[in-house]
């Protein structure tokens, strides 16, 4: 049973994916977000209301739809609107909303019967909902769909009275609405999500009880659930807090600098399709041979896996902070100085 639903969500969140790009570039980015809460509140209606086996089971791959399209939608708002030099408190912020999220499910998970853990799910959709509605658009989707005059508007709310609301809307029309989506930015987005994902995070956050276990550690499966959240909120030197400070918040938005949503949102769409499918793939993976070769065997495969990846990273990823979307999709990237005092090469942004 857990199994399952361990496997429905990622495969939701797949499909999720596309329809969180298709939407937000046809209805706008506010609507996109509006439709996942919609989402989420029939999946979770769907779990509260029955307890057939299968019926269960499809709400849950609904909620990993709604998933999808939240996966896509919140960080390709959230480069969007911010300031570049915000950019990154943002991801921040929102990695930090997640693991809040993770722990608020967990605890309320400890107390309560799984149907009336949906009703919960079903009130963050809700708050979702009526909180969505006091959003400003994206001033960068405004441009897309030629309502410049909203656009200005937008980014008169974002930046007030000192934002250079001219000079940034002209950027937007000039490069962001027209400068291609480049190979390298794909592939290296697809890349840090890899690397997200074969670090094995979810493993800890879909099996915490089996791994203290395996630890020789007997615990109650809640407990554990409380024990890895409440690790992360407060920054213990753990796996579950190294991730939320890096691979967790840094990879979501480097995706949606790198490969900004536009000409319908499928380049995007495919990087965040294929995270899920690494979901997927590592729960598979992880389902399928821990027992052969148990814990130290798993944590040393993630472990070489995100070393190999962490180096590639520094090899080829270039340095997106301070820069805006615009200057970012021309590839003008700014290196940062190394330890020597010589700027690192990276060889696959500059070829491609």
């Amino acid at each position: 049973m857990v199994d399952r639903f361990s496997f429905l969500l990622p495969i939701g969140a797949v499909f999720g994916s596309g329809l969180g790009a298709l939407t937000s570039q046809v209805m706008g980015r506010r609507f996109a977000l509006f439709l996942s809460a919609l989402v989420y509140m029939v999946g979770y209606a769907t779990i509260f209301a029955n307890t057939a086996f299968f019926t269960v089971l499809f709400g849950r791959f609904v909620t990993g739809v709604a998933t999808g399209i939240v996966s896509l939608c919140v960080p390709t708002y959230i480069a969007e609107v911010s300031l570049p030099a915000q950019r990154g408190s943002m991801g921040g912020v929102l990695q930090l909303a997640i693991t809040v999220g993770i722990l608020y499910s967990y605890v309320l998970g400890r107390f309560l019967e799984w149907q009336l853990l949906a009703v919960a799910g079903f009130a963050g959709a809700i708050l979702l909902a009526v909180l969505n509605q006091y959003s400003v658009e994206s001033p960068r989707w405004l441009i897309l769909s030629g309502r410049r005059m909203d656009a200005v508007e937008a980014l008169w709310k974002l930046r007030g009275t000192s934002g250079k609301v001219d000079e940034e809307c002209h950027a937007i029309e000039q490069v962001f609405a027209r400068a291609p989506t480049r190979l390298s930015h794909v592939l290296l987005a697809a890349h840090a999500h890899f690397i997200q994902q074969f670090s094995g995070i979810n493993m800890i956050i879909f099996y915490a009880s089996s791994l203290f276990a395996d630890s020789g550690i007997s615990i109650s499966a809640a407990d554990c659930s409380i024990i890895v959240a409440s690790l992360q909120a407060r920054h213990v030197h753990t796996l579950a807090v190294c991730y939320s400070l890096g691979l967790g918040p840094v990879v979501w938005i480097l995706g949606a600098e790198l490969v900004c949503c536009r000409d319908r949102g499928m380049y995007l769409a495919g990087v965040c399709a294929f995270n899920w499918a690494c979901v997927l793939l590592v729960t598979w993976f992880f389902t399928s041979v821990r027992d052969t070769i148990q814990l130290t065997g798993l944590a040393s495969f993630f472990c070489m896996v995100t070393i190999v990846g962490a180096f590639l990273l520094m090899l080829f990823m270039p340095e997106t902070q301070g820069q805006s979307l615009e200057q970012i999709l021309l590839g003008n990237f700014r290196q940062p100085e190394a330890a020597s005092g010589h700027s690192p090469k990276y060889f696959l942004w500059k070829r491609m």
